[in-house]
C-alpha cells in the first residue's frame, strides 16, 4: 500500500505507485520519468526519491530525471489548512494500521508460534544455522528457529517453502516480530516473509536485555547481526541488524541513544549506505568498507576479531 506523501509533493507526484517514505523529508517510488521498479519488481523501488525539505523537489537515481515539485505551477502554495489536513489524515491511517499491528502481535505471542519452531526444530534446521555460522548455543540464546513448510502468497498463488524462524524482541525480551527466511525463495530478491500481516519491519537487537546506546555497529538484515554478534561479543559495543538497505524513519528513531555509529552493509549497497549514514547524522556516523559482506568476512575469509576492530577505526566519513 503507498505511503501518503505531503501536499507538496502529493500535488505534483501523489499518483505515482509504490510510495514509501525512507526519512523525515524523503520518499521513494517508481519512477515519474522511466518507471524504473528495480530489484526485479521483487522489493519496494528505491532508486527514484522525492525531498519535501527546503525546495520540494525529485531525483532518480537510475535515469538521471531531476525536477521540482512546483516547476509546472509556481503560482501554487501549500496553506496551513492543507497541511493540517494531510496531519490528520495520516495520523488516522497511523492509528489503523498500529491497531492491525498490535493485534497481529497479540495473536503471535498467544500462540507462542516462535517457541514452537523452535522447539521442534530438527537437523535440518540446525544444519541451516550451522551452515550460516550460528553455533548452537546462539541458536537457543535467541530462540531460533525451523518450519517444514511455510505458505505464502506470491502472484496471487500460494507457494510452500521451509523456513528459518527469527523471533525478534524489543528491550526487555518482549517480542515484537517474528520473521521467516526462505529456504526456497520464489524470487531472487524475496527471502524474508513476517509471520503475518500486520508486522510491518522492525529493528533486530542482539542484546535485547537493554535499549540500544553507545558504540553501535549497524549491518543489514537479523543473520549478519547474529553472526557479527558471536564472533565480537563485547558488551561496550551494541550491534544491530536493518531489515533491509533502506530502513525506515521510525527504525533509525530507536538508535537516538547512540553516540557512534558503524554502518556496514553489503558491498552493492554504497549509495545505500551514505544515505544511511547522512539520515543518521554525519557527525555520529561512519560507513565501513569490508572486503565481503560481514557474515562471510568471518565464515568464509577467517576474518578475526582484532582484524574486524581495525576496519571499525578506518570508517569513511561522509560530506
Amino acid at each position: 500500500m503507498n505511503e501518503m506523501l505531503p501536499p507538496e509533493l502529493a500535488r505534483r507526484w501523489g499518483n505515482l505507485r509504490w510510495i514509501k517514505q525512507r526519512g523525515p523529508h524523503e520518499w521513494s517510488s517508481e519512477c515519474v520519468k522511466c518507471h524504473d521498479l528495480g530489484h526485479g519488481g521483487t522489493e519496494w523501488p528505491d532508486r527514484f526519491r522525492m525531498f519535501s525539505d527546503g525546495k520540494p523537489r525529485c531525483y532518480c537515481r537510475h535515469c538521471g530525471y531531476t525536477d521540482f515539485a512546483d516547476s509546472d505551477r509556481k503560482e501554487f502554495t501549500i496553506t496551513p489548512e492543507m497541511r493540517l489536513a494531510w496531519l490528520k489524515e495520516r495520523e488516522e491511517r497511523e492509528k489503523a494500521e498500529l491497531s492491525k499491528t498490535m493485534t497481529a502481535l497479540a495473536l503471535l505471542k498467544s500462540e507462542g508460534a516462535w517457541l514452537r519452531y523452535h522447539d521442534s526444530m530438527g537437523s535440518e534446521g540446525r544444519r541451516f544455522w550451522e551452515s550460516k555460522g550460528v553455533s548452537e548455543c546462539y541458536v537457543n540464546y535467541y530462540q531460533l528457529g525451523w518450519c517444514y513448510d511455510k505458505a505464502i502468497w506470491t502472484g496471487g498463488q500460494e507457494y510452500h517453502t521451509p523456513t528459518a524462524t527469527i523471533p525478534i524482541f524489543a528491550p526487555g525480551w518482549d517480542l515484537v516480530n517474528l520473521r521467516h527466511r526462505l529456504i526456497n525463495p520464489p524470487k531472487k530478491n524475496d527471502k524474508y516473509r513476517p509471520d503475518r500481516a500486520g508486522l510491518g519491519q522492525s529493528l533486530y537487537l542482539t542484546d535485547p536485555d537493554r535499549a540500544p546506546g553507545g558504540e553501535t555497529i549497524i549491518v543489514e538484515g537479523e543473520i549478519k547481526a547474529i553472526v557479527l554478534r558471536s564472533r565480537i561479543d563485547r558488551a561496550d559495543l551494541c550491534i544491530v541488524g536493518v531489515p533491509g538497505k533502506t530502513p525506515n524513519a521510525k527504525i533509525l528513531g530507536k538508535l537516538g541513544n547512540c553516540d557512534r555509529i558503524h554502518v556496514i552493509l553489503d558491498p552493492d549497497a554504497a549509495l545505500e549506505a551514505n544515505a544511511l549514514v547522512l539520515a543518521l547524522g554525519a557527525k555520529r556516523a561512519r560507513i565501513v568498507t569490508l572486503p565481503d559482506k560481514v557474515d562471510d568476512c568471518f565464515t568464509m575469509r577467517g576474518m578475526t576479531e582484532s582484524q574486524f576492530l581495525s576496519a571499525l577505526k578506518c570508517g569513511r566519513v561522509v560530506m
